[in-house]
């Protein structure tokens, strides 16, 4: 584990980013700092606000400030590699009240104003969202330890993409009918573990009990809100990841029988005619 920021971010709350490289390790954090907590290979498990989260390949987790939490590593035949960035929680701040701000009059009038900014608990794909596509496109600067790397640059740039994040998952949880913000982030994280899981089992055969273990939600209430969210039940939302990739095979040069063998189809007749209907 090292830090590799060497240089202070003048003006702002102290900042650090640490590379880790671990086979096992554990951990108790009291009150902790703003944090992002990403993994490239690998899993580290965060049990946090009394719930497990487990942070895997190319996710990560932002953990709020003062939030206690335990972090633990075991694996036997890997090692976990990641990155965990703790930048100014005050220019988060700042940037959150910035975008929070209604007018440029209201900016004005009151130029020192602070809103703290709270980031929803949620395990999410770098690849999709602004937060995590930074990280990455700028992990091999953190890796060589770049000394012209502009920390501050870096930081203000991380702050609005977190919280441009954040505003897209309020405007998407407005969606789902629950009434309380904390039901609202619960139900969201289910519904993306869900979704998640279709995605990582796209080519199996997957039946809808598997479904409910993964979100911990009846049959009902779990097709009702994953129709709230992604606009499609869970078998819609499976289907469509499937045609997606036979049309992929299909223009290769795979012929009906080996795409239906590798996307998981119950027979040729079928995939067929679902083809069709996406034309």
């Amino acid at each position: 584990m090292k830090n590799i920021q060497k240089q202070k971010v003048e003006g702002f709350n102290s900042s650090k980013i640490i590379i880790s490289d671990f086979q096992s390790y554990s951990n108790t954090i009291k009150n902790s700092p703003l944090s992002i907590k990403m993994v490239f290979s690998g899993k580290e498990k965060y049990f946090l606000e009394n719930k497990p989260f487990y942070v895997t390949d190319n996710r990560y987790l932002i953990v709020n400030e003062t939030q206690d939490f335990d972090l633990s590593i075991d694996e036997k035949n890997t090692r976990t590699k990641g990155v965990c960035i703790y930048p100014p929680a005050d220019l988060v701040q700042e940037v959150y009240t910035h975008f929070s701000t209604s007018t440029c009059d209201d900016f004005l009038e009151k130029p020192y104003e602070k809103r703290k900014s709270n980031f929803s608990p949620l395990i999410l794909k770098s690849k999709e969202t602004k937060t995590g596509k930074l990280i990455q496109k700028n992990y091999h600067h953190f890796i060589e330890e770049s000394n012209d790397f502009d920390y501050l640059d870096f930081y203000i740039e991380l702050a609005q993409c977190m919280n441009l994040d954040q505003m897209n998952f309020e405007k998407v949880m407005k969606k789902l009918s629950a009434t309380k913000k904390e039901t609202k982030e619960e139900l969201f994280r289910r519904l993306f573990l869900v979704r998640d899981f279709i995605h990582d089992a796209k080519n199996e055969k997957i039946c809808i009990d598997e479904l409910t273990k993964v979100a911990c939600l009846s049959k009902y209430h779990l097709i009702r809100n994953f129709k709230e969210l992604f606009h499609k039940s869970p078998y819609q939302y499976l289907l469509s990841l499937k045609l997606e990739k036979a049309k992929d095979l299909l223009q290769k040069g795979y012929s009906y029988q080996e795409i239906s063998n590798l996307v998981g189809f119950s027979d040729v007749k079928n995939l067929r005619k679902s083809l069709r209907k996406t034309i």
